[in-house]
């Protein structure tokens, strides 16, 4: 009992110095391990029983009727301690972000549990897929497709593959639904310190989705995210949840449906949403609102003329020095022509050759637009006849109606 009471507090103390990112893996690869251990020392045992088995000559259906109700037993462990540990830890930071204190209230035992059913009916889904495949080997080998002289060696090859595939199941899902109640976690906290708006920000490299690609620096009402949250944390099955958020796999630029408020978008997602506060100003007689002021810096090097938020699409444009000095040739285009123009964007796309970047086009203003990660990269005037149906992924392509006052996806 003292060694069990030593190990955990020196545990706790450690983990109090951890980033909730480091508790996250610490946590999935510990459970993993566990698991994995757990399956093997199952299959290991039920090898060394078969063959036991059928060294005594007992039949083969009545021994597949041993080894399935076996099986069935097969199950998967939750530490729930270590996933509380990591919600209040997620919980801290965005109140702290926020100037806020934490504290536990209902909504907060919603999520959890939420969490906890989520990774319950993982479980049980792991189970028995594990037990189908288990079986399913063992049955092929009973039924003579597999030369019993070469049984034991078949199954211990057939094992290893269902114990490797079933860790990273459980290590996959583990990931998606700890980090959905991340999210969940800071939908609730931002409505607690009556933030308005969050801004979506996606990890922007080589292995980014389309759909997180095209989220990226989009701006969506707490109220609308806070609907999800509520849907996910009320779901009483894992049918209710998948309809709550469902996984994507095609850009959005158009209307966001009720399922695709909140990250994660699809397996192993890593983006988030962050508090968003913007501020107006007005710039050359047109307001303009944006998170950040002018004469900010931006990534280090770069000085904030403006930032804004495109109405059409929803997205935070940030427009500095070096937008209007492209490849040092500076373009015949005013501050207060790019702002008329994002207000009245109404084509946008992917970039069809590079990765960070998306296309806009405003025929009202004739002005062509391309942004990375969120920032105006370069703007054309009508001179570029076609930029943006030459540069444009045509099957990301999405057109607003500004008649209807909403988006339409195009294709």
């Amino acid at each position: 009992m003292k060694n069990t009471l030593m190990k955990s507090l020196l545990k706790a103390k450690s983990d109090a110095n951890k980033e909730v990112e480091d508790l996250i893996e610490t946590y999935l690869r510990d459970a993993k391990n566990k698991n994995k251990a757990q399956t093997d020392a199952f299959v290991s045992e039920l090898l060394v029983f078969i063959m036991q088995k059928l060294e005594q000559d007992v039949d083969k259906s009545i021994l597949l009727d041993l080894v399935s109700s076996k099986i069935s037993s097969l199950g998967y462990t939750i530490e729930t301690a270590a996933l509380e540990h990591i919600y209040e830890m997620s919980a801290v930071a965005v109140a702290s972000s926020l100037s806020a204190t934490f504290t536990f209230d209902k909504t907060d035992t919603q999520v959890l549990d939420s969490m906890y059913r989520a990774l319950t009916w993982m479980k049980e889904d792991g189970a028995v897929n594990t037990q189908d495949k288990l079986k399913s080997i063992i049955g092929q080998a009973m039924k003579g497709e597999v030369n019993m002289a070469d049984l034991g060696e078949t199954l211990r090859e057939g094992f290893e593959g269902v114990i490797d595939e079933s860790a990273r199941y459980f290590e996959g899902v583990s990931d998606h639904v700890i980090r959905q109640s991340q999210s969940v976690t800071r939908a609730y906290q931002f409505e607690k310190a009556g933030v308005e708006s969050v801004k979506v920000v996606a990890v922007i490299d080589n292995r980014t989705s389309l759909i997180c690609r095209s989220l990226h620096g989009r701006i969506i009402s707490v109220k609308k995210v806070v609907g999800q949250a509520d849907a996910i944390t009320s779901a009483q099955s894992i049918d209710e949840k998948k309809t709550a958020s469902r996984w994507q796999s095609q850009p959005i630029f158009g209307t966001l449906a009720k399922d695709v408020a909140l990250p994660p978008y699809h397996f192993r997602c890593r983006t988030i949403v962050v508090a968003y506060f913007p501020q107006s100003v007005e710039i050359d007689g047109k307001n303009v609102n944006g998170s950040l002021l002018p004469g900010e810096t931006y990534k280090g090097n770069k000085e904030v003329l403006f930032s804004h938020i495109e109405p059409n699409f929803g997205y935070e444009v940030v427009v500095t020095d070096k937008t209007f000095s492209h490849e040092g040739n500076p373009h015949d285009v005013s501050q207060k022509q790019v702002i008329a123009g994002l207000n009245s964007m109404e084509k946008m796309a992917l970039h069809r050759n590079e990765l960070k970047r998306t296309v806009g086009y405003s025929k009202d203003k004739n002005l062509f637009f391309v942004f990375e990660n969120g920032e105006l990269w370069t703007v054309y005037d009508g001179t570029r006849k076609d930029y943006f149906k030459d540069n444009a992924e045509i099957s990301t392509i999405t057109t607003h109606s500004m008649k209807k006052g909403k988006t339409d996806e195009e294709v």
